[in-house]
């Protein structure tokens, strides 16, 4: 039995098949060889347009050695390709991990400025340093506008101008961060004095809230620790020198000596110097000028330390801040006072005004602890009399009112505030 294809009539159409092709050759059809030549145009114009236009490689890598439709529509790819581009165009001009090489900003110029408003201006204009030789304008808002950088809006152009034709002043917070900022670039210079100016001129801006001004002050008390507390002598810092001990000199005597209003234990503190009869001649040490001032916050049961010119309230340095209590039944006085000749004692005994019960020195019942510092009303207060600074065997009330009226202090803080304020030239002023 044959198989199918072995049929007479499927042999006969195979061998029919193989003669033709032997007789007549192998002929492409013409609409064959137009299909052909289009193809081949298409792949020769494909090959000189991908890359880089010279027929080399595709900057896009294989992945795009797609149809051009194709890579178009496929959003996925032209992501990528974009990244790629991207890649090779920064290649000469990146760093390591194709990021490009951060460049440290310019150090922005800092004008420290002077000034501040004056007592009858609603402000405390507690300002620069005096003895600065830099821009002195005489108004706090000439003062933070020298020595903070205005915002910086599109291009370089200022927000808002403090103070100009129609422009509103910069909101506190931007006041606060400006401030700290300028201050943190003149620390990282190495240049703390400027940013002492900087930051007790932001501490006169009333526009600033508590919160912020607390951070003011706390930032500051870090710098005085080094600038007024320690024996480091900055240049420039006009509250401190170097002195070399002489012939014939005492610590005890040096204030005088040299003009500076402070207690010679002042001294002995920020030199540490364990026994002030035993100086060296040749000896160098920190001095500090003075003068030293205090404010009273009734309302935060603090007082803030400040040094410059007894006269000048606006030219006053913010120094640091203590904890106080206060006199019972809201009895401290407000009120501009002076710090009484002939007042200040050490371990002094005291009398209850109001029972007549005697303290000596020494006794640990004694309700003013070991430091007293009188006060004397000034101008109009002049009747305030009998009041003072003091520190307390109670360190609880410290905070409340119960004194009679006096400002308590702890024993080792009001012991600092001794050495500091001075009789017939500090000036102390208690304020609600």
């Amino acid at each position: 039995m044959s198989l199918p294809s072995q049929t007479p009539r499927a042999a006969a159409v195979g061998r029919a098949h193989v003669r033709t092709h032997h007789r007549r050759g192998f002929r492409l059809p013409p609409i064959a060889i137009a299909g052909l030549v289009v193809v081949v145009g298409v792949g020769t114009a494909w090959w000189l347009t991908r890359g880089d236009g010279s027929g080399g490689a595709n900057p896009l890598g294989p992945d795009s050695a797609r149809a051009g439709d194709q890579l178009l529509d496929d959003p996925y790819a032209r992501e990528q390709a974009a990244l790629r581009t991207e890649d090779a165009s920064h290649t000469t001009d990146r760093g390591v991990g194709g990021h490009a090489d951060p460049q440290p900003p310019a150090d922005p110029p800092v004008t420290i400025s002077q000034g501040g408003t004056g007592p009858g201006s609603g402000g405390t204009g507690f300002v620069a340093d005096r003895g600065l030789t830099i821009d002195q304008p005489r108004t706090l808002g000439e003062s933070l506008e020298g020595a903070i950088e205005p915002a910086q809006g599109p291009a370089g152009a200022p927000v808002s101008e403090p103070g100009g034709a129609g422009a509103n002043p910069p909101p506190a917070s931007g006041a606060f961060q400006r401030a700290l900022t300028s201050a943190e670039q003149r620390l990282a210079a190495n240049d703390p004095v400027a940013a002492r100016s900087i930051l007790s001129g932001a501490l006169g801006d009333r526009a600033i809230g508590e919160e912020h001004r607390s951070q003011l002050r706390a930032r500051l008390t870090e710098i005085n620790q080094q600038l007024v507390f320690s024996a480091t002598v900055v240049k420039g810092d006009p509250l401190a020198d170097t002195y070399e001990i002489a012939s014939g000199d005492r610590l005890s005597g040096l204030p005088a000596k040299l003009g500076l209003a402070i207690d010679w234990r002042l001294l002995q503190r920020i030199n540490a110097i364990p026994d002030p009869d035993k100086i060296r001649l040749g000896q160098k040490i920190k001095l500090v000028r003075g003068p030293f001032h205090a404010v009273v916050d009734k309302s935060d049961y603090r007082l803030d330390l400040y040094a410059g010119p007894p006269e000048e309230e606006r030219e006053w340095t913010y120094i640091r801040s203590f904890r106080v209590g206060l006199g019972e039944l809201d009895s401290t006085p407000t009120g501009g006072f002076i710090v009484k000749r002939e007042s200040k004692l050490i371990n002094p005994h005291w009398v209850n005004p109001r029972t007549g019960e005697r303290f000596d020195q020494n006794d640990p019942k004694n309700p003013i602890g070991e430091r007293w510092i009188g006060l004397d009303g000034l101008g109009a207060d002049a009747v305030k009399t009998g009041y003072g600074i003091h520190g307390t065997i109670d360190p609880g009330s410290i905070g409340q009112q119960k004194s009679m009226g006096c400002v308590r202090m702890n024993d080792t803080e009001v012991e600092l505030v001794y050495e500091v304020l001075v009789e017939g030239i500090s000036r102390v002023r208690i304020q609600d």
